[in-house]
């Protein structure tokens, strides 16, 4: 029995130092692999937050866009009342100086006579 736990010992030993080996040759490549597989998490973690941006984006837009069409419509509205409106105060505007002329064509008859 103390024989296979001295050769499990020199075994642990002997792998250890492979490992130990191992891991100085490999040493450079586990932190490229690290430091790889970091940037491809923050990369796709940004192409993620550019899709949500892109969604947010394209429904305002649309929104914008309805509101938009809403607005125009009112404003048109609103012009059609306002030169219904300019109509009618200038319609009133000439007649009240046809009224002041014709009354003043009164006052000089009158005048005259």
């Amino acid at each position: 029995h103390e024989v296979l736990v001295e050769l499990i010992k020199e075994s642990r030993k002997r792998c250890d130092k492979l490992e130990a080996k191992l891991a100085i040759k490999t040493g450079g490549y586990i932190k490229r692999s690290n430091t790889l597989n970091e940037s491809t998490l923050q990369k796709f973690a940004e192409m993620q937050h550019s899709k949500i941006e892109e969604r947010v984006y394209t429904s305002l837009m649309s929104h914008e866009k309805k509101g938009m069409t809403s607005r125009i419509h009112g404003l048109k509205d609103e012009i059609e009342i306002l030169e219904t409106a300019e109509s009618v105060q200038q319609k009133k505007y000439g007649d009240l100086i046809h009224e002041k002329n014709r009354q003043l064509l009164l006052k000089r008859q009158k005048q005259k006579a």
